[in-house]
């Protein structure tokens, strides 16, 4: 099974919350949406994750299975931001998908193009990691083609655009 972080996820983590151990907050990082649970566990065993922690997480909401419904924090956030977009790569994007249904296909392939560049990435994922909305990837895309190179980039091009 497949989690990625949800908007509430997203807030609590920035506010260190008191609700998540460490332990926790250092695995609520791991997920992507990419890297599935077992891989997680794996990952980190070193620091005695398990499964409840996972559980745990997801009974708080601030992560949700990959395709599953989206909070409502989610998507009352996503309504309360103005409908901007100023970068190139969104100009020509699907009238038919919503900035969240876009933000959705293209945040985990931000992290797999920013957590594939390694020590030197780590800053860029970071950045990656603390974007909620399509207007955050947006603002972040520039830095990423940047790093990876335009022909990595074109996959995050196209799911920002929608195709």
């Amino acid at each position: 099974m497949k989690h990625t972080k949800t908007e509430l996820g997203r807030q609590t983590f920035k506010e260190h919350s008191s609700a998540i151990n460490a332990r926790q907050r250092s695995a609520f990082i791991m997920f992507d949406g990419v890297k599935d649970d077992a891989m997680i566990l794996k990952l980190m065993a070193g620091m005695g994750l398990t499964v409840d922690d996972i559980q745990h997480l997801v009974s708080l909401g601030l992560i949700e299975e990959v395709g599953g419904m989206q909070t409502a924090a989610a998507s009352t956030s996503v309504a309360a931001k103005p409908a901007t977009v100023s970068a190139s790569v969104a100009d020509s994007a699907a009238p038919t998908l919503t900035e969240q249904q876009l933000y959705q296909r293209a945040y985990p392939v931000a992290i797999k193009l920013t957590s594939g560049l390694g020590l030197r990435g780590f800053r860029l994922n970071m950045s990656v990691e603390g974007a909620s909305s399509y207007e955050d990837l947006l603002a972040v895309a520039p830095k990423i083609k940047e790093a990876v190179g335009d022909e990595k980039f074109a996959e995050l091009a196209r799911a920002l655009k929608g195709l």
